[in-house]
């Protein structure tokens, strides 16, 4: 059996927040390498700017231009912690089935990883007082727990003497706030319809790399395994960002994407990947940065007509 606890009980066995926060400064000024302007080591804070080259023109000569890019510890555990508190619950999911496959109860088994939480509840507050979101995602752990406990009902049947187990609770829920909501009037037309745009996203050459069930459930808050890999690129040899946005923009425009201005940025970040399978930061950079002509936006706009035609 696996333990689906053990990176939180790993994580809050002391405070590794400094090792962790000077392990990623040590990994992200390698990645930008000679592009960092400013290094913040006590706030974990990491500005580099990076050269654009645009097809513009001026005396024959490519205009170039720059972004900057400023990346965060703060962030980039808090992605860390969401993957993981991910990885926990289907784990738990996964564990809850092959107990009841066998005609268990899994009520010990909940109450038991509850117990373990509530420790681990404590520790969070006094481990990683500068990081809040660490104490939230145990305590939706706790919360999945409470949702997946059964409340059983054994009944014996004369033909078998086994008992049989009936729960009156769910005992699988895959719900996740951190998903995009596809907001119809009749939901049950939500997998219909996302399965048309994600037909239109894959053709050829494809525009997304995902599983059908992920893309579904990415937009329907749902959790997700792999995430959505955006295969569009910019110039700068980099995802294109800013193409995503704007897809997601006019999918809130002109479709039933729901818009949720406040958890637009954490709902990027936890839906998609780079064209890499990287996860992707700094939205907020790049949504203040948004163009009205981003790369492929032709392409984007036939496939939001079609989408909407067929619907």
């Amino acid at each position: 059996m696996n333990n689906p606890l053990q990176y939180f009980e790993y994580l809050l066995d002391s405070d590794q927040s400094e090792s962790k926060k000077q392990n990623w400064i040590n990994s992200i000024t390698n990645y930008y390498d000679h592009y960092i302007t400013q290094v913040d080591k006590e706030k974990g804070i990491v500005t580099a700017v990076l050269p654009l080259y645009y097809s513009t023109l001026d005396n024959g000569k490519p205009i170039k231009d720059t972004e900057t890019v400023v990346s965060t510890f703060y962030e980039s555990l808090e992605n860390e912690i969401n993957s993981q508190l991910n990885n926990s619950k289907k784990e738990i999911s996964d564990e809850i089935i092959r107990i009841v496959a066998n005609g268990i109860d899994p009520t010990q088994y909940l109450q038991l990883l509850k117990l373990r939480l509530s420790k681990l509840q404590k520790k969070s507050s006094n481990y990683y007082k500068n990081y809040p979101f660490v104490a939230d995602k145990i305590k939706t752990l706790e919360f999945f727990i409470l949702e997946n406990l059964p409340n059983p009902s054994i009944t014996l049947n004369n033909q078998n003497p086994s008992p049989s187990i009936q729960t009156t609770a769910p005992l699988i829920t895959n719900y996740s706030s951190l998903s995009f909501k596809w907001d119809l009037v009749n939901p049950s037309d939500t997998e219909q319809q996302l399965t048309k745009l994600y037909n239109l996203l894959m053709e050829a050459p494809p525009l997304i790399n995902a599983t059908k069930e992920d893309f579904i459930n990415g937009f329907s808050q749902r959790e997700i395994i792999r995430g959505i890999n955006w295969m569009i690129i910019a110039k700068n040899k980099k995802c294109s960002k800013t193409s995503l946005i704007y897809f997601l923009q006019q999918l809130i425009e002109r479709s039933d994407l729901m818009e949720e201005p406040n958890d637009f940025n954490k709902k990027i970040e936890y839906v998609f990947r780079d064209h890499n399978g990287n996860p992707l930061n700094n939205i907020k950079q790049s949504k203040s940065m948004a163009s009205a002509n981003p790369t492929q936006k032709e392409r984007l706009d036939t496939i939001i007509d079609t989408f909407m035609e067929a619907n």
